[in-house]
């Protein structure tokens, strides 16, 4: 029996939502691993223990927000993510105004903040498209399957073959999901196998 042959990883479809989560996980993990230097080279002096503390955080909580929505790229979990990315940028500049010392650092990372936010947003928008399409698709399927089902059960006949055939018929199904393409090769209708 054929197999279903999975679409390549990095298609285009897919590549924002592998490829935003990576660049946000290594930008996390910079934080995270290398407080005093992401800081040094906005400010341009040594970061006290408290704002290294604080940068570590930060990037933990990059990394955390791109393990999820790696784990579940959905439109809710891009979404949620751009209004952390938004707040967090707002919270940025606001600290760029206030401490004079960290303008520089505030605004770097209020421009990035405000960079994931964007790219989350329009991600997750696409993603909501994608899905609304795919439930209309689905609605119409139900609904021609069902009308078929409708007009059998009353004995009108839904197809007839104007000529005997030898051959049983096959069919080729392709499912899109946010893994990847999937294309079922052919199968002989009414077989179970």
């Amino acid at each position: 029996m054929p197999e279903a042959v999975p679409a390549p990883l990095l298609n285009p479809a897919l590549m924002p939502r592998v490829l935003f989560p990576a660049a946000r996980a290594c930008y996390g993990a910079a934080l995270l691993c290398a407080p005093g230097l992401a800081l040094g080279l906005f400010t341009g002096q040594a970061p006290s223990r408290r704002a290294r503390a604080v940068t570590r955080i930060l990037g933990a909580r990059h990394l955390a927000q791109a393990v999820l929505t790696l784990w579940r790229p959905r439109p809710a979990v891009f979404l949620a993510g751009a209004g952390v990315d938004a707040c967090h940028a707002a919270s940025m500049f606001a600290l760029a105004v206030a401490d004079p010392r960290m303008r520089r650092a505030g605004v770097a990372d209020a421009v990035t903040a405000a960079a994931f936010a964007a790219t989350s947003a329009l991600t997750g928008a696409d993603a909501l498209r994608d899905a609304g399409a795919q439930l209309r698709s689905m609605r119409r399927n139900v609904t021609s399957c069902s009308s078929s089902r409708r007009a059998a059960a009353a004995g009108i006949a839904t197809s007839a073959p104007t000529m005997p055939i030898s051959a049983p018929p096959t069919s080729t199904a392709t499912n899109d999901t946010t893994a990847g393409t999937f294309t079922v090769l052919p199968m002989t209708r009414g077989t179970s196998r």
